[in-house]
């Protein structure tokens, strides 16, 4: 088999008796819904240091498990820092976290308070750019991800609870 010699297939598997010819992302896919209008916004989050596009699998499109793909935490985290308002969907508070996360939903994960200004905030930051449906009831997403930005205050403020 030549899937192994491909250098821009990646295994979805790291132990190497359970990598088979279906466990290999396709970087070439051109299979992924994407919408042309957004270019110019998405080259903008491209051009710094700290972006990065993520392909991965997620079992739902709950804004629970695109969290967990999108900023590397655990289930448990993103529960937790759901329950502490640190996380929002398009700049507004989430009352469950079981909604559904649309295409080009901006997931945002509420750091701290900048140090130098009160008025900005820093966050990580996911917009998901596509989805396509996987044989199994999975899906295959494309999500962009930005760590440390600093933006304004939300319009419904933020309130940072420090106690734990």
């Amino acid at each position: 088999m030549s899937t192994y010699l491909k250098q821009e297939r990646i295994p979805n598997n790291r132990y190497k008796e359970n990598q088979t010819e279906d466990n290999f992302i396709d970087d070439n896919d051109d299979e992924y819904e994407y919408d042309n209008d957004n270019d110019t916004a998405i080259d903008d989050y491209l051009n710094t240091e700290k972006s990065k596009i993520i392909v991965t699998t997620v079992p739902s499109l709950r804004l629970d498990a695109i969290a967990k793909a999108g900023f590397g935490m655990s289930r448990a985290k993103v529960d937790r820092e759901f329950y502490m308002s640190n996380i929002r969907v398009n700049g507004k508070k989430c009352f469950k976290k079981g909604i559904k996360v649309n295409l080009g939903d901006e997931i945002d994960f509420i750091q701290k308070r900048s140090p130098d200004n009160s008025n900005y905030l820093i966050i990580n930051r996911c917009i998901l750019l596509s989805i396509k449906t996987e044989q199994k009831e999975d899906f295959k997403i494309k999500l962009l991800q930005n760590k440390s930005l600093l933006i304004e205050e939300y319009k419904d403020k933020w309130h940072n609870d420090t106690t734990n």
